[in-house]
């Protein structure tokens, strides 16, 4: 048996109306709950993406990048094992 690396990404963005809202409560110290639920509902939803393809996952983690302005990448990695002879399981295409 070896170790196969596995993924699932989500990409959310707000509203062009949310970002104004979040724009002036970042200018005047306050939290950015618009974004703060955003994110942690992609978490959720990359967290169940993952954990449903791949049920045996383990040593998860969790990665962030920022495509654009009001917008999160959220990408959840980690481990499955897989016999030496199995094709790579990441591949979206079956030939």
């Amino acid at each position: 048996m070896k170790e196969q690396a596995v993924f699932s990404v989500v990409v959310k963005s707000k509203h062009v109306l949310a970002d104004v809202f979040q724009w002036i409560k970042n200018a005047i110290g306050m939290n950015l709950s618009a974004y703060e639920n955003m994110i942690e509902e992609a978490i959720e939803e990359a967290l169940f993406k993952l954990y449903k393809k791949f049920p045996d996952v383990y040593d998860v983690k969790i990665s962030t990048t920022q495509v654009t302005t009001g917008a999160c990448e959220i990408i959840v990695y980690g481990k499955i094992k897989v016999k030496d002879d199995k094709r790579n399981i990441n591949k979206r295409h079956n030939k």
